[in-house]
């Protein structure tokens, strides 16, 4: 995230993301807290604690299914009920990550389902922290969205009917 403001003259900046995109700019707020001026973050957590046999299976078949295939069936697990036929939806997250290369998306995978920032000092982020998710989320759930608020000081949102990726199952809302 520095190397990325770095690269765009920017001294700091608000930043926003999902799933591990969230947690990785809250680190960035722990870690560099002058360059950050705000986070929201959304379906994101301080740390999923999967079990490393567990992520090698989701490897196993990402490997044997393929990326395309791979997030085709994962998407309507992920999404909320409503999205879970949505067209729009499911091509959106199929065009983001379903043409990456199989090793690029299994570290991906290895990384975001390991990750534990909760030894980054997260209580001392003096930003304003936005915390969403929605409450069909099976992936980060409203608890570890409580979790995060509860941490930084920050405020977590609730946002009934949607699942793992607001951001494209209500664009809008996230806007809001």
């Amino acid at each position: 995230v520095v190397a990325v403001l770095d690269g765009l003259g920017l001294n700091s900046a608000h930043l926003a993301g999902g799933a591990i995109g969230g947690t990785i700019s809250l680190a960035a707020a722990a870690l560099h807290p002058e360059r950050v001026r705000s986070v929201a973050c959304f379906g994101s957590t301080l740390g999923v604690g999967v079990p490393t046999e567990a992520i090698e299976a989701m490897v196993t078949e990402l490997e044997t299914k393929g990326t395309v295939r791979y997030f085709a069936d994962l998407g309507p697990q992920v999404v909320g009920a409503a999205s879970r036929d949505d067209r729009f939806v499911l091509a959106s997250l199929a065009a983001a990550v379903g043409a990456r290369d199989t090793a690029v998306i299994a570290g991906i995978l290895r990384g975001a389902f390991s990750a534990d920032i909760r030894h980054l000092g997260l209580s001392g982020i003096k930003v304003p922290v936005l915390a969403a998710t929605g409450t069909e989320d099976p992936t980060c759930p409203p608890e570890m969205t409580a979790e995060i608020a509860s941490v930084t000081g920050g405020t977590a949102v609730e946002l009934p009917g949607l699942g793992h990726l607001p951001m494209l199952e209500q664009p809008q809302r996230v806007v809001e």
